[in-house]
């Protein structure tokens, strides 16, 4: 019952004197195992619920809602033998577990699955010419999301804009078979794309087209192929980063060969994601998080700090105003990290 509820769950929940007794063995290290079985359990000792966030050692983290539960129950340590609580819980155990209790936890800071600071990004890396056909190519690894972005330069445009004299960027998306924890059926063996491939490659064609000027590109199309290699949160963002860094590839092989005359790529395009886990708002999401945020949000912006898109939406929770501007306020410095990696490769 514990192990499914908020560290404040009511007393009517823990009158068993069993659930005390567990307590007790866990407080002492005797059954470890009991919740290594669990992959998530509590941050911190001030009421986040159970299965937030993973740690190495649950039966040791399992002591800050512990403790926080007994906090609720005023005199609880100076009567031992109150009832069924009383006659299996004891000031050992109490000192046990607080004694078990990291550091980060006794002063009441938060902790992420991946040990980053709320405001810390993965560390991000760009493998440049990646491949050896196309225009421009990009492997990109946000964490453990890799994404391998190509761009290809074709002389001819779709035919609502041919005879415009106007360029166009345009992508497609896709994620290899095992590029999860588990085997995906690829989209062509299916005959059709999903909707979520559709949804995203769309995202990042008109995100890059963002900071591209059409009319300097000329009447031409630049596709960006972005293939999910490994998929740990956040592989639209890092596609249309590391789009963009392979359409800058492209267009300086253009812009070498004489085809355009000034640049077209007038600025840099970047996204990242944002969040509310724990209660918290946090920097760039992974998969962990990603899947237990009650807030979760994509944010794409220019190296100048412009907004191009932002999707948002709460699951399963709600956020205010304040909320989205701390969003906001992670976001650009994301983005801001991520545009000075694509001006240095």
């Amino acid at each position: 019952q514990l192990r499914r509820n908020a560290a404040s769950a009511d007393m009517g929940r823990a009158q068993n004197p069993h659930v005390f007794e567990v307590l007790h063995d866990i407080a002492n290290r005797r059954r470890a195992d009991l919740f290594a079985e669990i992959p998530r359990q509590c941050a911190r000792a001030d009421g986040i619920t159970a299965g937030k966030i993973a740690f190495d050692n649950p039966a040791k983290h399992f002591a800050g809602p512990f403790v926080h539960f007994f906090q609720k129950i005023r005199g609880i340590t100076h009567a031992p033998n109150k009832g069924a609580i009383g006659g299996n819980v004891n000031r050992g155990c109490i000192i046990a577990v607080l004694g078990a209790m990291p550091k980060a936890v006794q002063k009441g800071s938060y902790m992420r699955p991946s040990g980053r600071k709320l405001d810390e990004m993965r560390a991000v890396s760009v493998e440049v010419g990646f491949t050896k056909h196309a225009e421009g190519s990009a492997l990109i690894k946000v964490g453990d999301t890799h994404v391998l972005c190509t761009a290809t330069i074709e002389d001819r445009v779709p035919p609502f804009i041919k005879g415009s004299g106007l360029g166009w960027v345009t992508a497609e998306y896709g994620m290899l078979p095992r590029a999860t924890n588990t085997r995906m059926r690829r989209e062509s063996a299916m005959g059709k794309q999903g909707g979520r491939t559709v949804e995203i490659q769309r995202l990042i064609g008109r995100a890059l087209r963002a900071g591209v000027d059409r009319v300097a590109l000329g009447e031409r199309q630049i596709t960006i192929d972005c293939d999910v290699l490994q998929a740990d949160g956040g592989t639209r963002c890092a596609s249309i980063t590391g789009g963009w860094i392979a359409l800058r590839l492209a267009v300086n092989k253009l812009m070498k060969a004489g085809d355009v005359i000034s640049d077209p790529l007038v600025d840099p395009v970047a996204a990242v994601s944002c969040g509310i886990y724990a209660g918290q708002p946090v920097l760039d999401l992974d998969y962990p998080e990603d899947s237990e945020a009650g807030v979760d949000g994509n944010f794409i912006m220019t190296g100048s700090g412009k907004l191009i898109e932002i999707q948002m939406s709460a699951e399963g929770s709600t956020y205010s105003r304040d909320q989205m501007n701390q969003l906001m306020d992670l976001a650009e410095k994301g983005v801001s990290e991520l545009v000075a990696i694509q001006k240095s490769v």
